[in-house]
């Protein structure tokens, strides 16, 4: 190969692009156990917060730029911004550039964002593009969490996946042991 041949490594792209755009968080989620990791692997969560400490390093070749930047993706470059037209008085907060990782001991949660100005007195009307409407006769807060997920679109999900449904329990906890706000639900 002539010395002045071009390359395009895409991995080297890719790695740079995700580098230059990681999220920076408040707290070391090193030294907690987030709520999307809770209800996963227990093996996969100790070795990913201790392993290092005990000589186990990543397996090379491993991507971090695939459905955790599709996700970040959908999340910062179209939920948030669509979510700027919820129904007055409804507002999102701690969501996008304003996303709080709420810890408390060795638990930590880092929600999508919290729906405020709902009237608890009120049934809640969740419409889809389904067009299955989801009532809910007293949501019993002023708010709800929200947390996003992104989906291959082959996937088929009739439900909550279990381990999210745990997630957002640990983030309705934190959020009502550490702010002003008492969610008694979450939208996902």
């Amino acid at each position: 190969m002539s010395s002045e041949a071009q390359v395009i490594d895409f991995n080297a792209i890719f790695n740079a692009y995700i580098a230059a755009n990681q999220k920076t968080w408040a707290v070391n989620r090193d030294l907690t156990v987030g709520a999307s990791e809770i209800f996963g692997c227990l093996r996969s969560v100790w070795f990913k917060k201790r392993g290092k400490e005990f000589g186990f390093e990543k397996d090379e070749g491993e991507q971090d730029w695939g459905a955790m930047e599709r996700g970040n993706m959908i999340e910062n470059h179209y939920v948030v911004p669509a979510m700027k037209f919820l129904p007055k008085p409804m507002n999102l907060i701690f969501a996008g550039d304003d996303q709080n990782t709420f810890v408390l001991g060795k638990n930590s949660a880092t929600p999508d964002g919290l729906i405020v100005g709902l009237d608890p007195s009120k049934p809640l009307i969740i419409r889809s593009k389904s067009g299955d409407d989801i009532i809910v006769d007293s949501i019993g807060a002023d708010c709800i969490c929200f947390e996003i997920k992104s989906i291959d679109p082959r996937a088929v999900l009739l439900e909550e996946r279990a381990k999210h449904h745990g997630q957002t329990q640990v983030q309705l906890g934190l959020i009502r042991a550490l702010t002003e706000y008492k969610p008694v639900m979450s939208i996902i």
